[in-house]
């Protein structure tokens, strides 16, 4: 419950239990006069009162014996005293509630930190998920020939046989590439080229295959011979 000094206007919470034991008599912790008050008790906070009232000739308070207080119970006490007693003295005082605007903002201050909290929170699971499921790039020139040897098929006339080795060197996995072949004489001239899909050079085990990342992996190429004028490879990926 509130209640409002009637000289300064100040403002104070009191419980009923308070009211009762000095039946009504505070004195104000802001100007020290004393203040019957029943008079402006309210639930709610009570508006500025327009009427000063003259409390000199208010008769002196009897101070209750009280018991010896429990330093577990609330700290706010009243205090009841005649109106020429001094202000210094050690009894202490009513004051003004104003730390409810204070725990209001504390309030709103925690929700919206919870609330940008669990905001962050989900951003970082949902970039998490789609990462996972993002569909892998496809970056041929990231891959790359690491050696490669060519002779003759031990089965097949005019047959060249190609062994090699790829590697993946993309930060995520992606298909097998596309391998163009060509054949070039001393001139630069190309006598042979062929394109190779990965189901023709991974012995049709391809579809659904992924290069990984650093991932190294041997593959064989087969090419007709193009004879002796031949002196070059070259490698491309698509």
């Amino acid at each position: 419950m509130f209640t409002q000094c009637e000289n300064c206007k100040a403002i104070f919470r009191v419980t009923l239990r308070e009211i009762t034991t000095t039946k009504g008599r505070l004195r104000c912790g802001e100007c020290y006069s004393i203040f019957d008050a029943t008079k402006t008790l309210s639930n709610t906070t009570p508006m500025p009162f327009q009427e000063v009232v003259d409390l000199e000739s208010t008769a002196p308070v009897v101070i209750p014996k009280t018991k010896k207080r429990d330093n577990n119970k609330e700290a706010h006490t009243i205090s009841i005293r005649q109106s020429n007693e001094s202000p210094n003295d050690s009894l202490p005082y009513y004051k003004e509630d104003t730390d409810k605007p204070a725990q209001t903002f504390n309030k709103w201050l925690l929700i919206s930190v919870l609330f940008l909290t669990l905001l962050l929170a989900l951003q970082i699971y949902f970039n998490i998920k789609f990462k996972a499921t993002e569909e892998p790039r496809h970056e041929p020139e990231k891959i790359q020939m690491l050696s490669y040897n060519v002779f003759a098929h031990p089965n097949e006339s005019d047959v060249l046989l190609i062994s090699a080795t790829l590697e993946n060197i993309a930060k995520l996995k992606q298909p097998y590439p596309i391998i163009e072949l060509r054949l070039s004489d001393s001139k630069s001239k190309v006598i042979a080229l062929r394109r190779f899909r990965p189901s023709e050079y991974l012995q049709n085990q391809a579809k659904g295959l992924m290069l990984s990342h650093n991932q190294q992996s041997k593959i064989k190429l087969k090419i007709k011979d193009p004879g002796s004028k031949a002196t070059r490879f070259q490698f491309k990926f698509y």
